[in-house]
């Protein structure tokens, strides 16, 4: 996540301070009346209601584009009371544009999904296409055209792929052109099945798997259970949303001023001493604690709950 995304995410959940849910937005969106809808502006729109998708959040240029700061959005989009728990993802701005002729730009991008879901390495996923200005400009140059893809390419980020489109009207060439759209990909990943409050511990059964859009190598999602079960909830988190890595501390083991058992083993022996936390200490963390029989200080590597090895 960028410097920028999480100032945004600041600024927009500031008026609530219990967040849990987490929405991108993308870099361009194209309509094709006055309005621009929630739904319209974000990647993956899924976590939320149905009567929220459809609040109309902007007004869209009357002709070509116009670029809109995300903190512009954002404020728009707090005026909502059901949104005020969102925090928000964002590029530096957001290209609204109005195209006369979106039906043929969406007949185009159902067709190139569908040939992309043919070849490697997307045939294995689910497809979602976001094509750039510039893209949109070829389009819709060529409306009323035919097409067949005669190549693609995607790039090593996995978030987007070169394709060459040869464009032909009643059986004569009208040439091809490259295009280079955003290609995002739904895969599996971890979904809350209850709300959990910030500090509690994940346990399988505040769990199930679910798909979500992915671009690129985007790691944010916990994709495993193991990913999660037995993590501490580091923020509130409602039910039916994407479990996110960012979102998920290591458990505390022990608390300053706890007692706890400390081993140390070498390859013939094994002792446990008796000891006491110098400070808080959470799961893989290394604390400092004192021996409670010698005072001698030690380093330990907290391994469960009031338990630790000598690091």
């Amino acid at each position: 996540m960028t410097k920028f995304s999480i100032i945004l995410m600041f600024l927009f959940s500031v008026m609530n301070l219990h967040a849990e849910r987490t929405v991108k937005l993308k870099k361009t969106v194209q309509v094709s009346g006055s309005q621009v809808l929630l739904e319209d502006l974000l990647i993956d729109s899924s976590d939320l209601k149905e009567e929220e998708k459809s609040l109309v959040i902007l007004k869209s240029p009357i002709r070509g584009f116009k670029n809109f700061r995300p903190v512009d959005i954002a404020y728009e989009m707090q005026l909502h009371e059901s949104l005020l728990d969102l925090s928000l993802e964002a590029p530096p701005f957001v290209k609204i544009i109005r195209i006369k002729d979106i039906n043929f730009v969406e007949t185009f991008k159902a067709y190139l999904k569908a040939r992309l879901n043919k070849e490697t390495p997307w045939k294995m996923f689910e497809l979602e296409i976001e094509f750039s200005p510039s893209d949109i400009t070829t389009i819709t140059s060529m409306s009323g055209c035919d097409y067949e893809m005669v190549s693609q390419r995607a790039n090593d980020e996995l978030n987007g792929a070169k394709v060459t489109v040869k464009f032909t009207e009643n059986g004569s060439s009208r040439g091809a052109v490259k295009l280079e759209p955003i290609i995002r990909r739904k895969i599996l990943a971890i979904t809350l099945k209850t709300d959990l409050t910030k500090g509690k511990i994940i346990q399988k059964s505040d769990l199930i798997l679910d798909r979500v859009w992915v671009s690129g190598t985007d790691e944010r999602f916990a994709t495993n259970f193991v990913d999660c079960i037995g993590f501490e909830a580091g923020r509130n988190m409602s039910a039916g949303s994407r479990v996110v890595k960012a979102h998920l501390i290591e458990p505390v083991y022990v608390q300053k001023g706890d007692f706890l058992k400390v081993s140390s083993e070498s390859s013939f022996l094994r002792i446990t001493i008796d000891a006491k936390a110098l400070s808080m200490g959470r799961r893989g963390e290394v604390i400092r604690v004192k021996n409670i029989k010698s005072g001698r200080l030690l380093d330990v590597v907290m391994t469960g709950i009031q338990t630790a090895v000598v690091k």
